[in-house]
């Protein structure tokens, strides 16, 4: 029964993830997640819909038009998978801008994306003096040539489910790379507190995890982008929105979450806890059983065939308990 009731429990748990479209890469996370006690957000793409749309663009004095610009950051940021670099490109289309060629593409996690159009090299980065989220077409001599400014929105569900993830006395903490300012507007209509982090690098929510972990916590990391992947890989357990699409996160991740809903978050932890706590049943059930019929057969009350038939009525039970997991 120790045996069989563990590994039958977890691959049913797998099983009733996969249902709700979530994929579990690492049969030890379902038992982590049911140990998690403090929970870190990232916020585009988690908190928020991921898909920002650019607000306002802004042409800086210079010998190219504001069309020419967009259309050399659109061709970069094409080789981008960042929710930024996809409302760009967007943004691009709806204008109906022609394209152009980009040669020597390099992103380098955390500060930006570059390529070359027509020899010249152009590169895109985060706005670091911005109130909001904002990204900064550059030239090779760092002036600013273009400026985009975007907004998202919060997940419908987001409120709820903080509140419930609060409710379980989860430690909750949101680390972003947005301004203070802007990270504690989007916060505000959570209507709860959460520890916040704001105007983080990568790296920076990657030590914040491992401080967390110093302190003997068990940390869940919660991301969607490129820039999530060191933190996603530190924590006990990563869980990552891919939105149909696979990058460093996903890779770096243990759980993936095939859709956008906040909700998927909650559903993965009670199906953990669910999960263990059935095979934590089977194998108390299978271990008391197995004894009970030990001493029965020293004791002379249980003969050896019938002893052997228990011990496989025992193991069946044990199979069949266990594999409730798929319906939790």
């Amino acid at each position: 029964p120790l045996i069989l009731a563990t590994p039958i429990a977890l691959m049913g748990g797998v099983s009733a993830a996969s249902k709700r479209h979530i994929i579990v890469k690492n049969l030890g996370s379902i038992e982590t997640l049911s140990k998690v006690n403090a929970v870190i957000f990232d916020k585009t793409g988690t908190l928020t819909l991921g898909r920002p749309i650019v607000k306002k663009m802004t042409a800086n004095a210079s010998g190219n038009g504001e069309n020419e610009l967009l259309a050399i950051a659109a061709a970069i940021e094409r080789n981008s998978l960042h929710p930024l670099a996809k409302a760009i490109v967007q943004h691009a289309k709806a204008q109906r801008v022609a394209p152009v060629l980009v040669q020597s593409i390099k992103e380098e996690i955390g500060a930006g994306i570059s390529g070359m159009v027509n020899e010249k090299t152009y590169f895109l980065s985060k706005i670091r003096d911005s109130e909001g989220m904002a990204i900064g077409l550059y030239d090779q001599a760092h002036a600013e040539l273009l400026r985009f400014d975007f907004e998202d929105q919060l997940k419908v569900d987001s409120p709820q489910v903080i509140t419930q993830l609060k409710k379980r006395g989860l430690r909750l903490l949101l680390l972003t790379g947005d301004k203070i300012e802007k990270a504690k507007a989007l916060m505000a209509p959570l209507g709860i507190e959460m520890e916040l982090q704001a105007d983080c690098t990568p790296e920076q929510k990657k030590d914040k995890i491992l401080s967390l972990k110093r302190q003997g916590f068990m940390t869940a990391m919660i991301g969607d982008g490129i820039n999530d992947a060191p933190a996603l890989a530190t924590a006990d357990v990563g869980l990552v929105f891919s939105h149909d699409e696979k990058t460093a996160s996903t890779d770096a991740a243990d759980i993936v979450f095939l859709g956008g809903d906040l909700a998927l978050v909650l559903d993965s932890i009670n199906l953990s806890i669910n999960t263990i706590r059935i095979a934590r049943q089977c194998i108390l059930f299978g271990i008391g059983a197995s004894v009970v019929g030990m001493v029965c057969a020293v004791l002379g009350i249980l003969p050896p065939i019938l002893g052997a038939v228990f011990q496989e009525v025992i193991d069946v039970v044990v199979i069949v308990y266990a594999l409730r997991t798929r319906f939790v």
